[in-house]
């Protein structure tokens, strides 16, 4: 995968389309996967410490989303997917 320098954000709402909070993070040399793990590991993190249990997660990248879908992670080598269990 490419990778260089990176950056990842997300904007996360309330089912009626309201804002709840939004993050940025500045990842320096990271490939593109990995932003997008980062991104959303970001997101999901902030609403656990919110305590939102039920969340719905739409991305742009699918391979992501897929990747912390997935129960099986232990075959991964990515310890970044390892904190998404």
């Amino acid at each position: 995968m490419d990778s260089g320098l990176t950056a990842t954000g997300g904007v996360v709402r309330n089912n009626n389309g309201d804002w709840i909070l939004s993050n940025n993070r500045f990842l320096d040399n990271w490939s593109i996967f990995d932003a997008e793990i980062w991104g959303l590991l970001d997101d999901l993190s902030l609403l656990h410490e919110q305590r939102h249990r039920r969340v719905i997660i739409q991305s742009d990248s699918l391979e992501a989303v897929k990747v912390i879908q997935d129960k099986s992670l232990e075959a991964s080598s990515s310890t970044l997917l390892g904190r998404t269990k």
